[in-house]
């Protein structure tokens, strides 16, 4: 009688009784949608970890089941099995006998021994002792095997693995959810019920007048304004349904602007009809295809487009009329001069109000300088692949970003092995830290440092190389990353140096050869002395 009886008055009363009906309804809906949801993802991550963890195993441990390595299949074990929720993995022999196990808690025989035949498997079980787990498994078979890789039959397993999560986590998880909603829906039946309600009291007094002047503005009278009686956030709302309709008067355009605007875009638009003809262009695809205006109207779209290319033929096009539009496809547009123009191209289907195809608008941005730059950036990047000096690349902080193969030649690691190292980690000792505390101030300076070093190959062997390395800096002018090229001088310095012993002992003896004669011109002179005395005196 109560709920009859509230229909029977007033419009606020009619208003708050459906809102109390919908708005229970849609939370009531929202909340069970919400559990649904978080419910159905929680169990669909929960057998994703458990099918992923299984795989995992069974590509992981191939060689180890092949090899009867149950040291690194123990370690592979321990190192999957470390989550919060995984109770004990299980490997069995071809036979289906336990080889090895690695669980959280004693399993019982019944536990331990299974009949399953499939490849993979998962199901929910309950252990002996009444713990509840999912199951998971999967075959281990030897694809490294060529003859039965060969074979049309799924090669004979070379083991089982088998894998129990705990399923109490997620049922506590499941629990605290459910409590969670049902007290996030009662706050906010209550909370947005109460406001509502309070709201609805207040604002019925302009319903009325805001509603006739919504349908004279439906009808295209945008000259109708609605009176302001208040101050308040009802004042307020009438006051901007003014201001909306002022606005909507004032930039009503009319169809020769809309062409104007379309004309002037930067981008490519071409409007086709639904049987493939051009129906208009905008004098940016005029500028860029070389035609008049004249020359394309009525045109079929295959003159736009290499043979193999036509976006509105075929399966593309079949592709547009049913999902409505395509986005950022790269394609080709012919020139009138034969060019091929890449672009990267969009498409949207225009309807009447009857839902029939009125036409098909194909927007295009020109791609010729993007293309050029990705053309440069490959060729760049083949000279430095290419390059016969070493090359790296680091960041700020010194961390190794890419090096070339002749970095690799020179010393001795794979590019795998040094991509995110700390260059620090690759220098030797023979150089002391001011050295290197000089070089890095000098290039974070924005400098270019140019030097020698000794450095340690990944054999251990010392060599000595000639670097450059030069800052790298971003659009912002901040420096981003450092190049350094280098080269092994080993030789070189080990040819410097003999040239300079070589030298050294070539001017010792050339200091010899002066000294021995200067003995010799000495001992000569001393008896040439006496005998010219001797003569005098006789």
């Amino acid at each position: 009688m109560l709920i009859p009886r509230l229909l029977t008055h007033s419009l606020s009363h009619k208003v708050m009784a459906l809102f109390c009906a919908v708005f229970i309804c849609a939370i009531s809906g929202l909340t069970y949608f919400a559990y649904s949801s978080s419910r159905n993802a929680m169990f669909q991550e929960f057998k994703i970890r458990g099918r992923t963890i299984v795989k995992t195993i069974a590509s992981q441990a191939r060689l180890h089941f092949r090899e009867q390595d149950v040291e690194e299949l123990t370690s592979l074990l321990q190192s999957l099995g470390e989550g919060e929720d995984v109770v004990a993995i299980l490997a069995y022999r071809p036979s289906k006998t336990l080889w090895l196990e690695f669980s959280g808690i004693q399993l019982t025989v019944d536990d331990l021994d299974f009949m399953e035949t499939a490849e993979v498997w998962e199901k929910d079980r309950i252990l002996t002792k009444g713990f509840p787990v999912s199951e998971f498994g999967s075959m281990v078979v030897d694809v490294g095997n060529p003859t039965m890789n060969a074979s049309r039959f799924t090669p004979p397993p070379i083991g089982w693995v088998r894998l129990f999560l705990d399923r109490r986590a997620l049922e506590q998880r499941l629990n605290t959810l459910i409590i969670q909603t049902l007290v996030t829906s009662l706050l906010i039946t209550m909370v947005g019920g109460g406001v509502f309600i309070l709201l609805l009291r207040r604002s019925l007094h302009i319903i009325g007048p805001l509603t006739e002047a919504t349908k004279k503005v439906a009808e295209g009278d945008l000259h109708t304004t609605v009176p302001v009686s208040s101050n308040d956030e009802l004042g307020e709302l009438a006051n901007c349904f003014n201001l909306m309709t002022e606005q909507l008067l004032q930039t009503t355009v009319s169809k020769n602007y809309v062409d104007n605007v379309i004309r002037s875009m930067t981008d490519i638009l071409i409007v086709f009809n639904p049987d493939g003809t051009i129906r208009s262009v905008n004098h940016a695809a005029l500028n860029l295809l070389g035609y008049e205006e004249q020359e394309l109207l009525g045109q079929d779209a295959h003159v736009l487009f290499p043979s193999n290319e036509n976006q509105l033929g075929g399966t593309t096009y079949q592709e547009i009329l049913r999902h409505g539009s395509i986005h950022q496809i790269t394609t080709t547009y012919l020139a009138k001069d034969g060019r091929a123009v890449p672009v990267l191209f969009s498409a949207a289907v225009m309807q009447n109000e009857d839902g029939s195809t009125q036409g098909i608008a194909c927007v295009a941005k020109d791609m010729t300088e993007v293309k050029q730059q990705e053309e440069q950036l490959r060729l760049q990047g083949t000279a430095l692949e290419s390059a016969a000096n070493a090359v790296m690349i680091m960041d700020r902080s010194g961390r190794i970003t890419w090096v070339n193969p002749s970095f690799t030649v020179l010393t001795g690691y794979s590019y795998g092995e040094v991509i995110g190292r700390d260059i620090r980690n690759l220098t030797s000792d023979r150089q002391d830290q001011p050295f290197y505390q000089k070089q890095w101030q000098m290039i974070m300076n924005g400098k270019v440092w140019h030097g020698e070093s000794t450095n340690r190959k990944k054999d251990g062997r010392l060599y000595t190389e000639e670097e450059t390395i030069t800052p790298v800096r971003d659009r912002n002018g901040g420096i981003s990353h450092f190049v350094s090229i280098k080269q092994d001088v080993t030789k070189r310095k080990e040819a410097v140096d003999t040239m300079q012993d070589a030298h050294q002992k070539l001017k010792a003896l050339d200091q010899l050869r002066s000294q021995f004669f200067a003995d010799i011109s000495h001992e000569l002179r001393t008896p040439l002395t006496v005998i010219r005395g001797e003569a005098e005196v006789t």
